[in-house]
């Protein structure tokens, strides 16, 4: 006979609740799982996991849980002698029970008849009656038809429930309060069943209208032994679906309860000894509260471990009831002795128990289920006797696939009351932050007097008025997201994010009373609509957009209160500027922090509300607001927004002869010819503003080791607000801008101006102001007095400030010393310092003393000192200017340096990690078939990335293979992205070389190996991105790491060694699943790294290296020319194709109104025309419906009609799908 095993056919809580107790029973478990549920706990949990349902059983269908074939599969694959099926899912399925029993194997629970008797509520009428369990009156059996349905309510009398007998959960009945309701309701709850359960039959029963939920807990041993384990009350109910369960019944405390419980209980047993159940189960019962003697009437019996049965083991200290399915099980007969199941041994009932089931679902909106990130996920205590199951934690995703129950919380006390004040006190402790939950709604519904006095019955909930401490989100607008003005300063990738325009928050939360640095609303181009549920004062600030408070216009710049259940609407932005700014008095308070913010970082879905913009139906928790001494306030003077802007910026890291011409630093400074500015491309976001303008001439050919083109620099830190050279396309970068990179940054905005980042729009045109950052505190504190006293002059679009003399270099200190490779030390914007070691390219001696360098300043602790962004050869310096100055921080910086000695010598301690990695995969592949589709058909470098890399280093086709399996890579920093991992291999005979993508790529696999220049890297998440493309493996990123407990939000570290070891792609497939359930870890090694090792492998293979390079340097100038006179052509097409559909939308919408005299409704930013959602004809029906979809800022924009023309007919559609629009131009005519 094979050693007992347990397959357990379910998920969630309930997976790892009978994990729990297997293990108590030193079983092996088994769980499954589909691809949505990869990363869920109880696949890590369990000894082993296997993939369910889905193509090839890979369980990429969601419904694999259902999959009885899959499962069985399992089961005989695994060698499972044991199936659990928890509740729900196929849990009281009588095929699957049979397929189960039918190879051999025991099925924890009833047996397939039980189920089927008990399956069809019909049935189950005629079985209890047998048993002389009392029913509710009703038809006798299934209802044939809507004549007979009305004939049998009209004896019982109404109300009657009409019920679908394949019913559950709450699901497929109907209540119908006379004839005419039950006409209306008949067929339709018949189609119901037929739809959801397979079962068109429905019966009738009397609608108790004061009825309590009772049911009571059974155990049969299969032979016609049952006992019973009491009773809980389960009458708080959404829906038809429980939320607050109690044991025991409150009801029953006096003499006549007793009685009742007693008489119940034998009922149920009866039932149970009648068909000689097995395993456990639960009759549930309706209680009659207005009957004089609390009569009780069958309702069903669910044939399998319910969702509460905790709180019956709480109540009975010691039972388990999923360890005795597991006994029942593993007995040679099936089935327990009598003496095993004693029923004086659960009369006892010790003390109360509530639990309280957390939905993600919003209570406000009809229950609907709220999938999305846990941000935050913490319980309070329980005490001794409490437990909370749960799945989640934080960084879990719920996703919409499966029932939206996350943890049920158990509490105990010794008395009722005592439960509810434990429960209290542990929700109210409890924090969740990511979905709406029903959290709030629970504890409102315990806080009742009715639920104090025990006094609720199943239709309490239906007349329940809940109202949230929130503003809901009834419309977004195009882009609304949660920002702050802290930001995040910790480096390596994580970008500092926050307001764009941190100026106009600053304002609004002073107006309503908040400190500057509380979180708000950021609103791009369109604001939101929002529902207030409670009292508040909230101030609106930035570009004009115009506000509405029920209907009445209100002003921007100022306190508005707002009282419950009022809508407040923002509306689009005018002709400047583009983001506005909502504060809400008390701040938000169910975003989380993420790094020491809550500003949101979509592009990594961290931060702000579950890592995205809003959408409607997004509940944000607010605080109640007293308006009964509200005074208003306003901004006396606001800033002046424009589509011409000056922004001063000071000299970056490469702003230098060294890298730029003369003439090309001038062409950044004034863009077009004769002073026009660059344009504000539509391909902008917060991440960055797309400049179009001339080509920048360069004062070198290319990047040498960076890259082929001028603009490519050995990876290097990135300063806050720079402007980077992405190839020839100027990047002015925002907040949400990578920390690290491998692009020139030669110009920084000064800190005074970087609030206009936020009000630049597409279509607008940019000068830059080069002045010297001495000149900057002085501006900041202008900037800072308009803030104390808003009636100074307002900061505006132009500068103030006369530019400087063209200043051709940024160096600050040049140190040459024998024997040491030459260290530059470069003014990088007023708050930054650039050191850098050794020539343009990559020196690992060099690397060792940056590193060292660093560790120097960073143990004298200066302040002032915000963050280190350390790479390849040099490091970038942020500091507090307020804190120690320029010239203070260049003394400390230049003498750290003159203490370096050489780095031969040197030793560092790291780790051997070993990556699975699949070469040239399918994923790569995809992504870049989708850059040759949406950015760019020819390059050098498509249609195949490893092809271009083998020719680009005149090699084999074998040569990325070679280069990822044949060699460690070393890590040498950390950033860009989310703590990307910057390396190289360290054979140097397998350093290919290769350009970066022009354009960038938006769209990039996780886990993807990169190549640009001679850098390596490993892409954390799926995202935008420039480097060649080699192969996958995992990623080392875990956002959600617990730092508090030692674990870090990635695995490597600077010097870490990564050791690739090749497989295929379905093997990756597994490897990388087990990576997220926790149930697989690459595997590392500690080792030192010597620098004098390292050198002497180099020198011994000089030759070959030299041999290597030299043909490496042949083949990849020949390609960069080839690509030189192929991105010429490109460029020239793009420039023709933008021209072409600027003419055409010129030529087709003229001005306002001219095609054909209509009213116009017009683009509110340049963009493409993406689709056009109305036609000539059609009726505007409401204010918010949309007319065209744009494209614009990597993002939809939905253009909504206004409500000046609601009602009115479309007259013409002026443009056409995929021309270019400019601001202003008509979109749609209406008569």
């Amino acid at each position: 006979m094979p050693p007992p095993k347990l397959l357990i056919a379910n998920r969630g809580e309930i997976a790892l609740r009978i994990i729990r107790s297997a293990k108590a029973l030193s079983i092996p478990t088994i769980a499954i799982f589909t691809q949505a549920d990869a990363a869920s706990p109880h696949v890590s949990a369990a000894d082993e996991a296997y993939p369910v349902g889905g193509e090839n059983g890979d369980g990429s269908d969601p419904k694999g849980y259902l999959d009885i074939d899959a499962i069985v599969g399992l089961v005989k694959k695994s060698g499972a002698t044991m199936v659990a099926p928890g509740y729900g899912f196929l849990s009281e399925n009588a095929a699957f029970a049979e397929a189960i029993e039918a190879i051999g194997v025991t099925f924890l629970g009833p047996t397939p008849y039980q189920m089927t008797s008990m399956g069809l509520k019909h049935e189950a009428r005629a079985v209890a009656k047998k048993a002389g369990v009392p029913i509710v009156p009703g038809s006798e059996g299934a209802v044939a038809s809507l004549e007979d349905a009305v004939k049998v309510a009209g004896g019982i009398g109404y109300p009657v429930l009409v019920k679908s007998s394949g019913g559950g959960g709450g699901m497929g009945m109907q209540v119908c309060r006379s004839e005419q309701e039950l006409v209306a309701n008949f067929e339709s709850t018949r189609a119901k069943g037929a739809a959801l359960f397979k079962e068109s039959t429905v019966f009738l029963e009397k609608f108790i209208t004061r009825a309590r939920h009772v049911e009571v807990q059974i155990f049969g041993n299969g032979q016609g032994h049952v006992v019973h384990m009491g009773e809980r009350e389960c009458s708080v109910q959404r829906r038809h679906q429980k939320v607050i369960e109690e044991a025991p019944c409150v009801l029953f405390s006096s003499e006549m309860g007793k009685g009742v419980r007693k008489r119940m209980c034998e009922a149920a047993v009866r039932l149970g000894e009648l068909m000689k159940y097995r395993s456990a189960g639960t009759v549930e019962f309706v209680l009659d509260v207005d009957s004089p003697t609390y009569e009780f009437y069958f309702l069903e019996l669910n044939a399998r471990i319910q969702v509460e049965h905790a709180i019956t083991e709480v109540t009975h200290p010691g039972l388990d009831l999923v360890a005795l399915m597991i006994r029942q099980g593993l007995s040679p007969s099936k089935s327990l002795p009598p003496s095993d199941l004693v029923q004086e041994d659960y009369l006892p009932i010790d003390g109360h128990a509530i639990e309280v089931r957390v939905y993600c679902e919003n209570p406000k909106a009809g229950f609907k289920p709220c999938p999305g990130q846990l941000h935050e996920v913490l319980w309070g205590s329980v005490g001794k006797r409490g437990r909370i199951d749960t799945w989640v934690k934080t960084g879990t995703t719920v996703t919409p696939h499966y029932d939206p129950m996350i943890a049920k919380v158990v509490v105990h006390g010794e008395t009722r009351d005592e439960a509810i004040a434990n429960m209290l006190t542990t929700l109210d402790d409890s924090r969740i932050i990511g979905p709406t939950t029903n959290l709030d709604y629970c504890k409102t519904i315990l806080s009742t007097p009715e639920f104090e006095a025990g006094e609720i019955y199943t239709t309490f909930l239906d007349s329940f008025v809940y109202a949230p401490p929130a503003m809901e989100v009834l419309s977004a607008g195009l882009s609304t997201t949660v920002q702050d003005l802290r930001g995040r300063f910790v480096g390596k990738g994580i970008p500092r994010g926050g307001a764009a325009d941190g100026l106009a928050l600053s304002v609004a939360n002073l107006l309503v009373g908040n400190g500057t640095g509380v979180e708000g609303l950021e609103m791009t181009m369109m604001g939101a609509k929002l529902l207030f549920h409670v009292d508040s004062v909230v101030a609106v600030t930035g570009c004009q957009m115009p506000l509405a408070i029920d209907g009445q216009k209100a002003e921007m710049w100022s306190s508005l209160p707002i009282r419950a259940g009022q809508t407040l609407r923002i509306g689009s932005a005018s002709s400047t500027g583009l983001r506005s700014y909502l504060a809400v008095r008390g701040g938000l308070l169910n975003v989380s922090t993420f790094e020491g913010s809550k500003s949101t970082f979509t592009g990594a879905a961290l931060g702000g509300y579950q890592g995205r913009a809003l959408i409607p139906g997004d509940l944000l928790t607010i605080t109640p607001s007293s308006l009964s001494s509200f005074t208003p306030s306003s901004w006396p003077s606001v800033p002046a927004y424009d589509n011409t802007w000056q922004i001063d910026v000071c000299p970056g890291p490469q702003w230098d002869e060294e890298y730029l011409s003369e003439e090309g630093m001038k062409t950044l400074l004034e863009g077009k010819e004769g002073g026009g500015g660059w344009k504000v491309s539509p391909a902008s976001n917060r991440s960055g503003l797309r400049l179009e303008g001339p080509r920048v001439k360069w004062a070198r050919t290319d990047g040498g080791e960076g890259g082929s083109h001028p603009s490519n620099v050995i990876d290097q830190g990135y300063p806050f607000a720079a402007l980077n050279m992405n190839g020839d396309t100027p990047v002015l970068f925002g907040v949400d801008a990578p920390d690290m990179g491998g692009f020139s940054c030669v110009l920084t905005v000064a800190t005074h101006d970087l609030w206009k980042l936020g009000q630049i729009r597409p279509g607008d045109s940019i000068s830059f102001n080069l002045i010297p950052t001495s000149s900057i505190p002085k501006l900041l504190k202008t900037l800072e007095s308009w803030l104390s006293s808003p009636s100074s002059p307002p900061p505006s679009a132009s500068s103030s400030t006369k530019p400087s003399e063209l200043l051709k270099t940024n160096v600050l200190h040049r140190s040459q010393k024998p024997g040491k490779p030459e260290t530059i030390f470069r003014s990088s914007g007023d708050r930054f310092i650039t050191y850098e070691i050794g020539p343009m390219a990559l020196d690992l001696p060099n690397r060792v003393l940056i590193e060292l360098w660093e560790r120097s300043i960073r143990a004298l602790s200066l302040p002032g000192i915000i963050s280190f962004s350390t790479c390849i050869r040099s490091c970038i310096v942020h500091f507090d200017p307020a804190q120690i100055s320029q010239e203070a921080l260049l003394k400390v910086m230049v003498e750290e340096d003159e203490k370096l000695g050489g780095a031969e010598g040197e030793e560092i301690e790291t780790r051997v990690w070993k990556f699975p990695a699949v070469v040239d995969d399918k994923w790569c592949k995809e992504a870049v078939e989708y850059y040759m589709k949406t950015a760019r058909k020819e390059a050098v470098y498509l249609p195949s990335n490893a092809d271009y890399l083998a020719k680009n280093n005149g090699l084999g086709p074998d040569a990325v293979y070679d280069m990822i399996t044949k060699t460690p890579w070393l890590v040498l920093a950390q950033g860009f992205f989310v703590m990307l991992p910057f390396m190289i291999p360290l054979d140097p005979r397998l350093r290919l070389v290769g350009q970066k993508y022009n354009p960038s790529r938006t769209k990039t696999p996780e886990g993807a190996i990169g190549l640009a220049g001679v850098i390596g890297a490993i892409y954390p998440i799926a995202s935008a991105g420039g480097y060649q493309l080699l192969g996958r493996t995992l990623t080392p990123w875990n956002a959600w790491a617990k730092e508090d407990e030692g674990e870090s939000k990635t695995l490597l570290s600077n010097f870490d060694q990564i050791e690739f070891y090749p497989v295929n792609e379905a093997e990756f497939i597994k490897i990388e699943q087990a990576y997220k359930a926790g149930s697989f870890k690459p595997t590392s090694s500690q080792k030192v790294f010597k620098v004098a090792e390292y050198l002497a492998f180099v020198s011994s293979h000089a030759k070959e290296v030299e041999e290597f390079k030299k043909g490496q340097k042949e083949a990849s100038e020949a390609l960069g020319k080839q690509e030189e006179e192929m991105f010429s052509a490109f460029q020239a097409d793009s420039e023709k194709t933008s021209a072409s559909a600027n003419s055409t939308s010129t030529s087709d919408t003229g001005a306002p109104g001219a095609a054909g005299g209509g009213l116009p409704i017009v683009s509110p930013l340049a963009a493409t025309v993406w689709k056009i959602l109305l036609h000539p004809g059609d009726v505007i029906q409401d204010e918010e419906q949309n007319v065209v979809e744009l494209e614009a800022m990597k993002t939809s924009v939905f253009v909504p009609a206004g409500e000046e023309v609601v009602g009115r007919k479309v007259k013409s559609v002026v443009v056409k799908e995929g021309e270019g629009v400019s601001p202003g131009d008509v979109l749609v005519t209406v008569e």
